[in-house]
């Protein structure tokens, strides 16, 4: 608890100058290496898998298009609902997709192990 209560401490002497990071670990900040953002990606991509298993389940159809599973979860989901599952309500779904693929490859690759 004191490690705790003095990096909060350096953390909050800094007025902002720092990242939690930083005052945890000694690393700066960086966005897209950090491991809340890489699990935050993750998980939009994983919900997204899951609900396209789930879709094609349901209509007896296998073949069903990832962009048409896309159009109707923007359509049937509430803005704010998407923003805290980690989508961007106002992407389009070909900028979608793409980040889809990439994540699926990269999974493959043994990048999120």
């Amino acid at each position: 608890m004191m490690v705790i209560n003095e990096a909060l401490n350096y953390y909050f002497s800094c007025n902002g100058d720092i990242s939690l990071d930083e005052a945890f670990l000694g690393e700066k900040h960086k966005k897209t290496t950090s491991l809340a953002y890489k699990k935050h990606k993750m998980f939009k991509y994983q919900y997204f898998a899951s609900l396209a298993r789930m879709e094609r389940r349901k209509s007896g159809n296998e073949k069903l298009s990832l962009e048409d599973l896309m159009f109707k979860l923007i359509q049937e989901t509430d803005p704010n609902a998407m923003k805290s599952l980690g989508f961007d309500p106002d992407i389009d779904i070909e900028t979608f997709m793409r980040g889809y693929r990439r994540w699926k490859k990269e999974l493959g690759d043994g990048k999120y192990e």
